[in-house]
């Protein structure tokens, strides 16, 4: 555990290496993670700010967080005259709660459903057959949630069909700029029932 406020800790936890190297396996074989990606992050209203980079060093992973993050920060305002609602809403516990299945239905939805599987049994033996909950800490975490929640992107783009709006997420953060309270408050429903 590490604090994450002054009322809140954090907990980490670490998968079985042998499942953690059948993980990285499974998304770097024929180049699995990019194809899935490629074609889960084809956003019309929401795009992802938090596709994990490459980085040498953890500086590095430091300073890439911060550009991304300042990257979604100015695409916001970009738009903030045409927009002037903005929706903040942080999913709560994020990568404790994503259910593992969840990984299959992704690479199942753009046609990929045995790297989605092999994903989810490999997660869910390092985690004595637990379903629910991704590890925080090891950097893969950082992957398989992007799977997921590039899926709900697209999921609330659905549903949301004629309703204005554009935005943005990162990690677990949407910013959604909207054109009135009673859009963002839709937003906020659709979000709910997508998660």
């Amino acid at each position: 555990f590490a604090p994450k406020t002054n009322l809140k800790w954090r907990e980490f936890s670490l998968i079985h290496p042998n499942n953690y190297q059948m993980v990285c396996d499974n998304l770097s074989t024929n180049d699995n993670y990019h194809k899935l990606m490629t074609l889960l992050s084809k956003a019309t209203k929401v795009f992802s700010y938090s596709i994990p980079l490459p980085y040498s060093d953890y500086q590095q992973r430091s300073g890439c967080q911060i550009k991304q993050w300042s990257e979604l920060q100015k695409d916001i305002s970009i738009y903030a005259s045409d927009y002037p609602f903005i929706l903040i809403s942080d999913i709560s516990n994020c990568y404790h709660t994503i259910y593992t299945h969840t990984l299959e239905w992704a690479g199942e939805t753009v046609g990929y459903k045995k790297v989605g599987e092999n994903l989810d049994i490999s997660i869910r033996r390092g985690q004595k057959n637990r379903t629910h909950g991704l590890p925080v800490g090891p950097r893969i975490t950082d992957y398989l949630a992007e799977i997921v929640l590039s899926m709900i992107d697209r999921e609330i783009e659905k549903m949301t069909n004629g309703t204005d709006f554009i935005g943005g997420r990162y990690r677990d953060n949407f910013y959604i700029l909207c054109k009135s309270e009673a859009d963002a408050q839709k937003l906020v429903k659709f979000i709910s029932i997508c998660l």
